[in-house]
């Protein structure tokens, strides 16, 4: 009895720990009970520098594919690694494909944005094209990715959106399943009925100068499509990004 007291007892100062730090890293690694991982430079510089970790404080760790981990922090000073211990999170706890968001390119500060947001609203997939009318030719997907990490990272979530980008719709569309449904945001679209985002697979948030008619033939061209309008006003980007994605929660209860 006196045992199972002194167990649980540990149990809640692990989870105590835990939380009074709120640490949540993630990690390309595998996940295992009791093997040691490393950290990357990035996450050495955060926990020594910036929250001031010690040795034996517990961190929560993420990979995408083992759930979330409660892991104890060991050799800070000199090649600092973190132990697993206890498992926090199964993988099964949230849903892996979810929707998919597909962005004309723009500006790196407000792709930023973007990426930010529809990782924290559970987008499984980020992709962004250049669409016949992007103002901006390419995208830097390693800074893109760490964004999306560092978002997964304070939001909770124990995936991190795949980052993919392609030069054209055409490209994009080539490798397209045959079964994904999608919706493309445009202006002029007379069709409002937010029903219509009901399992929707895909969401399209075009260029500043909107979709050129060749992309919006292609689009039409797949029978589970839809173009949708957000409004009379031009929105940007990233705020279409947020009013589709929070369309798609709202109305599918997620």
């Amino acid at each position: 009895m006196l045992f199972k007291s002194f167990f649980l007892l540990l149990i809640v100062i692990i989870l105590f720990m835990a939380f009074s730090k709120n640490i949540r890293l993630f990690t390309e690694q595998d996940i295992l009970q009791n093997v040691n991982i490393n950290l990357v430079d990035r996450n050495i510089n955060y926990l020594k520098n910036v929250m001031r970790c010690k040795d034996g404080d517990y961190i929560r760790l993420f990979n995408g594919r083992d759930g979330e981990w409660l892991c104890e922090l060991m050799d800070i000073q000199s090649r600092p690694f973190v132990v697993p211990r206890k498992i926090f999170l199964s993988q099964n706890s949230q849903k892996k494909d979810s929707i998919w968001v597909i962005f004309s390119l723009i500006k790196s500060s407000r792709s930023k944005i973007l990426i930010e947001k529809a990782t924290e609203l559970g987008a499984s997939k980020i992709i962004a094209i250049k669409a016949a009318r992007s103002n901006v030719k390419s995208i830097n997907l390693s800074k893109a990715t760490l964004t999306s990490i560092e978002s997964a990272e304070q939001c909770g979530r124990i995936t991190v959106p795949q980052l993919k980008y392609y030069n054209s719709f055409g490209s994009l569309f080539q490798k397209w399943p045959s079964g994904r449904s999608f919706i493309w945001g445009d202006k002029n679209s007379n069709y409002t009925d937010s029903k219509i985002f009901i399992n929707i697979g895909g969401l399209i948030i075009g260029p500043e100068g909107g979709f050129v008619e060749e992309e919006i033939k292609l689009f039409q061209s797949f029978s589970k499509s839809q173009s949708f309008s957000l409004g009379e006003l031009t929105l940007r980007s990233e705020t279409a990004a947020v009013v589709m994605i929070s369309i798609w929660k709202l109305i599918n209860k997620l």
